[in-house]
């Protein structure tokens, strides 16, 4: 118990059938309260964020169905000013003063989402960059299959509807060109020959490669990543 009483993870203790038992020092500071007899005064659920309400009660019951597991699960919790903080919560059935109890364990994800979120803005951020390119960019992954294209390569380097056959190889999109007679004439009656080179040219890049495609000549550069994954440029 003193151990509970002095950890720096947040920790909140109730009744197996609801009602607060026990609130240590570290959870009343992580939501922002001032002393403890804050929350105490506050019906159990006050502190959950009204969209996670449903989700706690849930699993209050599944760690009473499980004496002895440790179930984790993440949620936000409601602060004194009413915002919201991110937590980590392991939750298990304890005996607390002689009955049967729900121990809740908090860590603050705070932090590790600022992270994740920052991450995602320079992701977006990248992402449209390369699919306002003058260019054509695609991306395939290590099995040559395709990931990603931006507009310029959509308009002019696929299907004429500007769909991108999205997990197809690269070889794929290459037959799909020709299927659609959307490529020079210069393929017409060595179309084997033609993609065989493409193909050859997308594995064993040795620099950039000028081709006509339809009425105009293009520059394909393919750089292989480090991870295998391939790079085809257009211009």
């Amino acid at each position: 118990r003193r151990f509970i009483e002095n950890s720096g993870l947040g920790i909140h203790i109730t009744k197996a059938a609801g009602g607060r038992l026990f609130v240590n020092d570290a959870m009343v500071r992580l939501l922002g309260y001032e002393s403890l007899s804050e929350i105490n005064n506050l019906p159990e659920l006050t502190i959950i964020a009204p969209h996670n309400r449903e989700l706690a009660i849930g699993k209050r019951l599944e760690a009473l169905e499980n004496p002895g597991s440790v179930i984790q699960y993440e949620s936000d919790f409601q602060c004194k000013d009413g915002s919201s903080i991110p937590l980590h919560v392991l939750i298990n059935q304890i005996e607390w003063d002689g009955e049967k109890a729900i121990l809740r364990t908090v860590i603050d994800l705070s932090q590790r989402k600022q992270a994740e979120q920052a991450l995602y803005d320079i992701e977006e951020r990248f992402l449209s960059a390369i699919d306002n390119l003058t260019e054509g960019f695609a991306l395939f992954d290590e099995n040559e299959q395709f990931v990603f294209a931006n507009q310029w390569y959509r308009r002019g380097f696929e299907r004429k509807d500007g769909s991108v056959p999205s997990g197809t190889t690269f070889e794929d999109t290459v037959r799909d060109r020709i299927k659609n007679s959307y490529v020079s004439k210069d393929a017409k009656g060595r179309e084997e020959e033609w993609i065989a080179e493409r193909v050859t040219e997308f594995r064993n890049p040795a620099g950039p490669t000028d081709y006509r495609f339809g009425n105009f000549w293009v520059q394909s550069t393919v750089v292989k990543l480090p991870d295998g994954g391939t790079i085809l440029l257009i211009s």
